[in-house]
């Protein structure tokens, strides 16, 4: 999933590279003058098709001295899209009736499973087969779930799980190789078992 000839240092940053060119390129559009979500949405994603049809086309060579188009060219940045059509539909109160926002949240990840184990669809989209299948089902859980919010109480643990996951995130990526290296040191894999690990593990996350 990473484009780049170098990653970042702390090599888990390499998602906020990402993240890096879509505010760039939601920076240009507002200086020169975009303000409406609609006309973002527009031009975010003509830019992305334009890098897509130029990475396949004969010139697609080129693009390794143009880093900034193998980026807005990812798959990768059709699941911003996603998540700007989504605050389009919040902002306008756009939002699935509560059994149909039960019924898809419910439904979402078995059909995921099934998608996979049974391989319905194959040789389908190509690299863009995880933002098309894996990104209108993730669409659907949080257009489902926004659907719900003021409905279904919010769990404060939840809550702080979901505002600490990031950092949680970056952490992880320096701390668990350390854990994994004590645990084939001290021989903890057959002391504590499967389970005792997934506690351990759990409790350092």
């Amino acid at each position: 999933m990473h484009t780049l000839p170098e990653s970042p240092a702390l090599a888990v940053g390499w998602t906020l590279q990402y993240e890096f060119m879509f505010y760039s390129i939601i920076a240009m559009l507002m200086a020169f003058s975009a303000r409406k979500m609609n006309t973002f949405i527009v031009c975010y994603a003509a830019i992305v098709l334009v890098a897509v049809l130029f990475l396949s086309s004969k010139f697609s060579s080129m693009s390794q001295y143009i880093t900034m188009v193998q980026l807005i060219g990812s798959p990768m940045m059709i699941e911003f899209l996603l998540g700007m059509t989504l605050y389009r539909l919040n902002s306008d109160n756009i939002f699935l009736p509560k059994w149909v926002a039960v019924t898809f949240g419910l439904a979402a990840i078995p059909l995921l499973l099934l998608i996979e184990t049974q391989d319905w669809f194959p040789n389908f989209a190509g690299q863009f087969y995880r933002p098309i299948v894996w990104g209108a089902i993730a669409f659907v859980i949080v257009w489902s779930a926004l659907s719900l919010e003021g409905i279904i109480k919010t769990n404060k643990f939840f809550e702080l799980l979901g505002d600490a996951s990031f950092s949680l995130y970056l952490v992880h990526w320096l701390l668990l190789p350390w854990v994994a290296h004590f645990y084939d040191v001290l021989g903890l894999y057959d002391e504590l078992g499967i389970l005792g690990s997934v506690i351990v593990y759990f409790s350092i996350a």
